[in-house]
C-alpha cells in the first residue's frame, strides 16, 4: 500500500510512465494461502474493477492481465486520495485496489486467485466501506431482537397454556427457582427495551397501562412473575400474528 503510494507521487512529479506506476504490485504477493485469505476477505475481485469503472459485467475470469493493468491504472489516478481530498471514500477505494491488483497482476497469484473463484462462483463484492459496516452492524442487531423476542414467546409459553412461574437472568435468578424462564445476561437490554416498546404501544388516554407496573418491578430486580409474563406473552402472541418476529 505504501508502495502505491510512494510511486504515484513519482509518477506525478516525475512524469513516469504506467510501468513505473505500477513498478513491485504482484511482488508482495507470496503465495496460495496468502491469496485464499485475501479472498475471503473481499470477494469477487472482478466486481471491483466492474464497480469502480462503472462498466458491470466487462471484467471476469477470462479478462487478460494487460486490461486489467490498464484499468487499474487508470483507475489510481482517478480514485488516489490526493486527487480526491474532499472525498474520504477514494481513500477506501484506492485501498482496494491495490490489495486486488497486488494479486491480479501476479500472474500465479492470480492462477490461485481465479481457481478459487471458479469454487465459488456465487461470491460477491465485499464491500468494506463504513456504510456497509453499519448495515451489517445494524443486522446483526435487528437479529438480536428477533432472537429475544422469539426466546420470550417460547420460554413464556407460545401458544400453550403452560406459563413459567417467573422469569429471570443468570445472575438475577432467587435460589430455588424451579419453573422458572431463565434468560441470557446478554439479553437484558433487548428485554428491556422490549417492555418499554410494549408500554408505549399500550398507552391508553383513560386506562391504566399494565406496562408502567411490569416496568416498576422489573427494574427492582430483573425479576418478573406469572402474572407479569402472561400480559407480555398476549403481546408477544399479538406481535407474532402482525409479523414483527
Amino acid at each position: 500500500m505504501n508502495k502505491l503510494f510512494e510511486n504515484w507521487r513519482k509518477y506525478v512529479k516525475e512524469n513516469k510512465d504506467l510501468q513505473y506506476l505500477l513498478e513491485g504490485i504482484g511482488d508482495s504477493c507470496v503465495g496460495e494461502r496468502d491469496v485464499i485469505t485475501t479472498a475471503q476477505k473481499y470477494g469477487n475481485f472482478y466486481d471491483y474493477l466492474n464497480d469502480y469503472t462503472g462498466e458491470g459485467g466487462v471484467y471476469n475470469l477470462s479478462t487478460d492481465s494487460s486490461t486489467i493493468k490498464k484499468t487499474g491504472f487508470k483507475l489510481l489516478m482517478r480514485l488516489h486520495p490526493d486527487r480526491n481530498p474532499n472525498d474520504p471514500g477514494s481513500e477506501e477505494k484506492f485501498k482496494n485496489l491495490s490489495v486486488i491488483l497486488n494479486i491480479l497482476l501476479n500472474d500465479k497469484c492470480r492462477e490461485y486467485y481465479d481457481t478459487w473463484l471458479k469454487l465459488h462462483p456465487n461470491v460477491g463484492k465485499e464491500d468494506t466501506s463504513k456504510a456497509a459496516a453499519a448495515a451489517t452492524s445494524k443486522k446483526r442487531e435487528e437479529e438480536a431482537i428477533n432472537k429475544v423476542y422469539e426466546m420470550s414467546y417460547d420460554k413464556f409459553g407460545g401458544d400453550t397454556a403452560h406459563t413459567p412461574e417467573g422469569m429471570c437472568f443468570e445472575n438475577t435468578c432467587p435460589q430455588g427457582a424451579y419453573e422458572w424462564a431463565v434468560f441470557p445476561d446478554w439479553a437484558k437490554g433487548i428485554f428491556t427495551k422490549m417492555l418499554e416498546n410494549m408500554k408505549k404501544e399500550s398507552e391508553h388516554p383513560i386506562m391504566e397501562n399494565p406496562f408502567d407496573n411490569i416496568i416498576s418491578k422489573f427494574q427492582v430486580n430483573q425479576r418478573l412473575f406469572k402474572n407479569d409474563i402472561k400480559i407480555i406473552l398476549n403481546k408477544l402472541r399479538d406481535w407474532k400474528k402482525q409479523g414483527k418476529f
